[in-house]
């Protein structure tokens, strides 16, 4: 397997495929590539995890829909890395579906690892990859950023009853990126499994991140809340 600097490389699968379906504006133009400081979102993420050493591979998720869009993006990526690129491959009608496509994908890429990323995360900060590969260089099974829960949670039991407090010690909200060994991860893909990438087997090696700040509210995730407080699904 490839190395740099005597460490085991990483591919990045973005998954850029979702139609943002819970924006104020479903007829829009995706969020993953609205423009952010005069750039698509998806051109700062692609060069959040384009310039990390480690990261040798990057493979795009897209939608049919979007290949104008996508090769927008691209263009004006950053040229010092941008060799790293790979042909952008469309995605399901799921996040688990596009997810799978990406590592079919890369198949055949010479890393060991693969970092699973949301194309509306553009506030990426490299020692969160730094500290995911970390994880799995220890021999962590899977790995993902997270960040501490501090807002108060209520729950209701049901419907007409008061709200309860949920004790909010011990709760993380999961980011990504998410990191597993490539090769462990596409053949659990491969088998039809049907749980989610970051949790496709009971042992990964969670990393807490609590000082993963990005816009809006720490979230790393560029959801125009101005427009849908709710957030949108990705795939």
């Amino acid at each position: 397997m490839e190395t740099v600097n005597g460490k085991k490389t990483a591919a990045a699968l973005v998954v850029a495929a979702g139609r943002g379906t819970r924006l104020a504006d479903p007829g829009a133009v995706p969020k993953q590539y609205r423009l952010l400081v005069g750039r698509p979102v998806l051109t700062h993420t692609l060069n959040a995890l384009g310039i990390h050493l480690r990261i040798t591979r990057i493979v795009t998720v897209i939608h049919p829909e979007d290949v104008r869009l996508y090769e927008q993006a691209a263009s004006s990526v950053d040229g010092s890395w941008k060799h790293k690129l790979m042909d952008p491959v469309f995605g399901g009608d799921t996040r688990q579906r596009s997810v799978h496509e990406g590592l079919k994908a890369l198949c055949e890429v010479d890393c060991d690892y693969v970092l699973v990323h949301d194309a509306a995360r553009p506030f990426l900060a490299t020692d969160v990859i730094d500290r995911l590969l970390f994880q799995l260089d220890a021999g962590a099974e899977g790995a993902l950023a997270a960040i501490q829960i501090v807002d108060t949670l209520k729950k209701q039991a049901a419907a007409g009853k008061a709200l309860e407090t949920v004790d909010r010690r011990g709760l993380w909200a999961a980011q990504t990126p998410q990191a597993f060994p490539l090769q462990r991860l596409a053949e659990a893909h491969e088998k039809g499994s049907s749980c989610r990438t970051a949790g496709f087997h009971r042992r990964y090696g969670s990393c807490g991140v609590d000082r993963y700040d990005n816009l809006p509210e720490r979230r790393g995730r560029c959801e125009f809340q101005d427009h849908d407080r709710g957030g949108s699904q990705t795939r």
